[in-house]
């Protein structure tokens, strides 16, 4: 009898508890500030599946490390990108812009002192983190396949795609000129850097 007691107090107190640490972790989930480098590498692994996945249906096609610096960002993630420094870049697998830069900007991150670049899934974000985001970044539109460079609370340097939005694919020469602008716009930024970029 008493055990019977036991259990009908134990399961229903113990739901309630599943129910609140589900709750708990999906919201931490949603809005987390900091990712582990586990994140990281999961978010990096995302972004080369999502972009690779195509190449047999686009003309465009990508082809990213496994290491790759890319980190899917979230509206807190970006508020602390503009306190700090780093790198904004805006995607869409399905961008032909998007498409050609992915690979040419994590290229140019890779051999410098800077290890993330902030991707914004541009395909599928809320109203308020895209007002935010026109906002502080001064823009009207949000365009695949652009980048930003910030450090604190100020852009420092722009790089805009949208004259590779179509689908001719990029000359090696083409490469090397995008890889050539990256590069010296992001090694200005680390200069500018600390530790935080």
């Amino acid at each position: 009898m008493k055990n019977s007691k036991f259990w009908i107090w134990f399961i229903p107190l113990f739901l309630i508890a599943c129910v609140g640490v589900y709750f708990l972790v999906d919201r931490a989930s949603k809005y987390p500030t900091n990712k582990t480098q586990v994140d990281e590498q999961i978010d990096a692994a995302a972004i080369k599946e999502a972009y690779e996945r195509l190449n047999n249906d686009e003309s465009i096609k990508v082809e990213l490390p496994e290491d790759n610096s890319y980190v899917i960002a979230n509206k807190k993630m970006i508020e602390e990108v503009f306190k700090n420094n780093g790198i904004i870049y805006f995607g869409n697998v399905y961008s032909k812009a998007s498409r050609k830069n992915v690979s040419l900007l994590n290229s140019a991150v890779a051999s410098t002192s800077i290890n993330k670049i902030y991707f914004i899934n541009i395909a599928n974000i809320e109203e308020d983190f895209t007002n935010y985001l026109k906002e502080h970044l001064s823009i009207n539109d949000m365009k695949a396949g652009d980048t930003y460079l910030v450090k604190e609370n100020e852009v420092i340097s722009t790089i805009i795609s949208t004259k590779y939005d179509n689908d001719k694919e990029l000359s090696d020469k083409d490469k090397e000129n995008i890889q050539k602008e990256y590069l010296e716009k992001i090694i200005d930024l680390a200069e500018k850097c600390d530790e935080s970029c």
